[in-house]
């Protein structure tokens, strides 16, 4: 099971560098942390870290209008060491954002976004003390993502890209908020 995963995580990677050496396209890579709501009750909740890849897109002549597709894998960890009810997560999700500069000065740019998203979620449950069971589920969610990013060009070369606040609503009370930081390649 676990060769599996790690194969996913590996293609998952080798097809966004791929993607991205095919496009000869500047695109912005960042990690943070995520926090993830599964279902209604907090049995399910769990943080970890999360890795996207983005590419803005300007719109409008001004360059004010921006449209910036996201790819980001999550790997919420938090619980995997529990001894009651251990569980181990990961989301893959895409994400046509829209963001519009609010403030686009010379260096600085303030960035309000949003969008629709769909996630494919994967969790590994372990059983309690009692159960001994562990459960495999793997789930498809969508919904509405919006946030807010924050550019700032530090030299003619490098372009870093905090994104304070961005948070996913989506269908079965899935919930996921993100902090990202993350550099022009």
């Amino acid at each position: 099971m676990e060769l599996t995963r790690g194969l996913q995580f590996v293609a998952v990677l080798v097809i966004m560098c791929l993607s991205v050496a095919i496009a000869h396209a500047q695109v912005i890579l960042s990690g943070g942390y995520t926090e993830t709501f599964l279902s209604e009750s907090a049995v399910d909740d769990a943080s970890g870290f999360i890795m996207l890849v983005q590419k803005p897109i300007e719109l409008s002549e001004s360059g004010r209008l921006e449209f910036a597709p996201k790819v980001g894998l999550s790997v919420l960890n938090s619980r995997a060491d529990e001894q009651f009810s251990p569980s181990l997560s990961t989301t893959l999700h895409f994400a046509p954002m829209f963001g519009y500069h609010i403030v686009n000065a010379q260096k600085l740019s303030i960035i309000p976004f949003a969008g629709p998203f769909g996630s494919w979620v994967n969790w590994l449950k372990g059983g309690d003390a009692l159960a001994r069971e562990s459960s495999y589920v793997s789930e498809f969610r969508f919904g509405i993502e919006a946030g807010v990013a924050v550019d700032w060009a530090v030299s003619d070369k490098v372009k870093v890209r905090l994104i304070p606040y961005s948070v996913q609503f989506g269908n079965e009370s899935f919930r996921q908020g993100n902090l990202t930081l993350g550099f022009e390649l």
